[in-house]
């Protein structure tokens, strides 16, 4: 997505730099998971060096920390996004459904539109919490340092990873409609990507049941 976006950045010149930050933090975080579990599944195979997962792994944990740490780059996105959104007019994502008039009523939520919407909303609740937690502490005397770092740190880390999911999303149901033309290949990524943003939901399940 970024290598693409990078090439060429026509709409995303305000958040070129926080794409490419949380396509870092995320694919680092991705790998770590996937090593791990991997030599999990393996057994005591997993061990041999010849299945490289320490290789892997040893990447993985240089990709946490290394051309800045991905929880200081995640802080470094909700800094940008307050940036570009109450000071240079851009916009929070729109969403094609409501959650509470049109999706609530819904049997089935895995379909990759409905998917969308829910991670653009959870990204909208979160960044308006934001704001107003911000705005509250400061009229509370609360230094900027203690609000950044430790006050709103949950809030942030959470909002970061909401805007790199939903972009993630986006592009990939971009993917599915102008890029894959083969009818197999076609339905078994849609059956991927349905799987990436059910994890995604089910994962912060708690934050749509309340």
């Amino acid at each position: 997505m970024c290598k693409n976006i990078y090439q060429n950045p026509k709409g995303h010149e305000h958040d070129l730099l926080s794409l490419c930050c949380i396509d870092k933090t995320l694919n680092g975080w991705n790998l770590e998971r996937t090593a791990s579990i991997c030599r999990e599944r393996c057994g005591g195979q997993g061990y041999l060096a010849h299945n490289k997962f320490g290789d892997y792994l040893a990447a993985a944990h240089a990709a946490l920390t290394a051309e800045g740490d991905n929880r200081v780059l995640m802080v470094k996105i909700c800094k940008d996004m307050m940036t570009n959104i109450l000071k240079k007019g851009h916009k929070l994502p729109e969403l094609k459904n409501c959650p509470f008039r049109h999706i609530a009523k819904l049997t089935d939520v895995s379909q990759l539109e409905t998917l969308s919407d829910l991670l653009k909303y959870r990204e909208t609740v979160l960044f308006q919490k934001l704001v107003a937690d911000t705005k509250n502490l400061k009229s509370s005397g609360v230094s900027g340092y203690n609000i950044l770092m430790r006050e709103t740190s949950d809030v942030m880390q959470n909002l970061a990873t909401a805007y790199g999911e939903r972009h993630t999303m986006d592009f990939c149901i971009s993917v599915l409609v102008n890029q894959i033309k083969n009818t197999q290949n076609k339905a078994l990524m849609m059956r991927v990507f349905r799987l990436f943003g059910a994890e995604c939901i089910n994962r912060d399940l708690s934050f749509y049941m309340i």
